[in-house]
């Protein structure tokens, strides 16, 4: 029941966005602008929700070595760092639209290449119980500092990325497009995954937040920062965050199922 209910709302999300994008075609209240705090907003259900979501991820993956678990810490470690660099540094632009995007570029490389290897049936990192801390702190702190160096060379003015084009094409929009393929292709493997082989529920809370976060980075692009469109994107995202969560909560119950099968076989 509460699947479906999920399943639902991103319908409805995501139908709901193609209105407002139907709606701006036709200049139907297109000048429609809704003024709340959107670094308040993302902090609090993105930056925090990311903070849990890398946080259960390490404990799934120092538990049980799960890959997946370990590729989705990362991930919210990326557009966490990312999102938190957008909304408060106290700089031009430019460096936050930087931080912003490449946060979640990033994200979505590591996720595709997680759900590669799941795919190929690896499933867990083996190695000894006491270098999986040192291996995910390395992790973790790579990829804060990938977004961190991106947002410093903005800063000083080597990337150059609002308003820069490529054949004709806004960088941006480039850049963005990728993220919302890898993001989307990530969902097709994982849902692919779920009804084909494992039917765990941690895929489905997966594949859904997959979907979810690729339809808002694509909603956003649509339209003005406080459009109607951009605020239904930003709901997708912070959607696609709380069934991230969702999915690393059902990861530590199968993991503790399988870790009490195991002593009851032994």
């Amino acid at each position: 029941m509460f699947k479906r209910s999920a399943l639902g709302l991103s319908v409805i999300v995501i139908g709901l966005g193609f209105v407002f994008m139907l709606l701006d075609i036709l200049d139907i209240a297109e000048g429609f602008r809704l003024h709340w705090p959107i670094a308040i907003l993302n902090t609090v259900f993105i930056g925090a929700v990311a903070i849990f979501i890398l946080g259960f991820g390490a404990r799934n993956y120092l538990a049980n070595g799960s890959l997946e678990m370990l590729s989705l810490g990362c991930c919210a470690c990326a557009f966490g760092v990312g999102i938190l660099l957008y909304g408060w540094l106290n700089t031009e632009l430019n460096p936050r639209i930087v931080a912003y995007d490449s946060g979640f570029i990033f994200a979505s490389i590591i996720i595709i290449a997680g759900a590669c290897l799941m795919m190929a049936g690896r499933t867990k990192i083996e190695s000894s119980s006491k270098r999986k801390p040192t291996a995910l702190v390395i992790a973790y702190l790579g990829v804060i500092a990938v977004i961190v160096l991106a947002t410093w060379l903005a800063f000083q003015g080597y990337i150059i990325y609002i308003d820069a084009m490529l054949w004709g094409i806004s960088i941006r929009d480039i850049i963005q497009g990728i993220a919302e393929i890898l993001y989307a292709v990530s969902a097709i493997i994982y849902i692919r995954i779920y009804l084909s082989k494992s039917r765990l529920d941690v895929h489905y809370w997966y594949f859904l937040g997959l979907i979810l976060i690729a339809c808002g980075i694509f909603f956003i692009s649509r339209g003005p920062l406080e459009g109607r469109i951009a605020w239904l994107g930003r709901l997708s995202q912070y959607t696609g965050c709380i069934f991230f969560l969702v999915s690393t909560f059902y990861a530590r119950k199968l993991g503790k199922s399988k870790l009490t099968t195991h002593r009851e076989n032994t």
